[in-house]
């Protein structure tokens, strides 16, 4: 897990990430403070594109 805050001009909050086991995805959410509600998101590890096979 991975526990931090964010910044931006306009304010902070905190942030969660919690990764899968392989490290391929992950669940979080942020939060602003004073604010009684949390945003989620969730990812997954993007795949290189396919290369074509050389002769």
């Amino acid at each position: 897990m991975l526990v931090g805050t964010w910044k931006e001009s306009d304010g902070t909050g905190s942030l969660r990430f919690i990764f899968s086991d392989d490290r391929n995805a992950f669940e979080g959410s942020w939060s602003i403070p004073g604010s009684t509600s949390m945003g989620g998101w969730s990812g997954e590890r993007a795949q290189p594109p396919s290369l074509p096979a050389t002769p």
